[in-house]
């Protein structure tokens, strides 16, 4: 139970990270252009399918991860459990406020290209679509990478 326990954590921990490293590589390779929509605090579908790829990607890596610390395919499907549920908490979450008003707010009459990544990253107002995508891609990923690495015992 404990590497299960553990399993979980760490992959967590690694899909957290792979995300904003690679969301972070991706903003300085194609820019606020490609992440938003024109002038506004709306993500374009480009930047909403490339973070449904990543993301899938990080949470492949994190549910091998995780079942090989956790010596088994349960650990990544708790994992799995974890990001499905954070992820539609917070697209429920993203649907009772406004964040187009906030975003605008925040932005207090700048463009969505003249904030630094981290302050444009928390005003961006995403479609329900990808909020509840993500936690369902990021689940399903991490069932994947769990059934990659299998019950094999560690090396």
């Amino acid at each position: 139970m404990g590497r299960t326990i553990l399993g979980v954590v760490i992959g967590y921990v690694v899909v957290f990270v792979w995300v904003f490293a690679t969301s972070s590589l991706a903003w300085l390779a194609l820019g606020p252009g490609f992440a938003f929509e024109g002038d506004t605090p709306h993500t374009s579908v480009g930047w909403g399918v490339l973070s449904l790829v990543l993301g899938f990607v990080g949470a492949v890596i994190a549910g091998w991860i995780a079942a090989f610390v956790g010596r088994g395919a349960r650990a990544a499907n708790w994992l799995a459990v974890v990001i499905l549920v954070l992820g539609l908490a917070t697209a429920v979450y993203y649907l009772t406020i406004d964040r187009e008003a906030m975003a605008l707010e925040t932005l207090a009459g700048r463009s969505s290209a003249e904030v630094p990544m981290m302050e444009a990253a928390s005003v961006a107002v995403a479609p329900a679509w990808y909020n509840f995508g993500i936690a369902l891609v990021g689940a399903a990923g991490a069932v994947l990478g769990g059934r990659l690495r299998g019950s094999r015992a560690p090396a």
